[in-house]
């Protein structure tokens, strides 16, 4: 791939590592992006719009396509890490705190 090319998709995405406090969801709704949680350590429940919440661990790889309502909460006593994955990049313009 060439320099350009890694340029152009780089300005694209958005990959930031997020911690996750126990007992303390992170709920939030992001319109006109789509996600990807990759779970990077502990364990925790995924929960998205009516959906059944879902266990994960690390390794894990979470799917949130766009205005979908998700909450993430550690289940440990320790923090939660997992890498949100965002396209197109994120903005604040699109981010509703539930």
């Amino acid at each position: 791939m060439s320099s350009t090319t890694r340029k152009a998709v780089k300005s694209q995405i958005l990959t930031t590592t997020v911690r996750s406090q126990p007992s303390v969801p992170e709920l939030q709704r992001l319109a006109d992006i789509f996600k990807r949680d990759a779970v990077l350590t502990a364990h925790g429940l995924v929960k998205a719009d009516d959906k059944a919440a879902t266990h994960v661990s690390a390794g894990n790889v979470v799917l949130i396509p766009p205005g979908i309502k998700q909450r993430i909460t550690s289940t440990g006593k320790i923090i939660l890490e997992y890498m949100a994955i965002c396209s197109p990049r994120f903005s604040l313009e699109n981010y509703n705190s539930g």
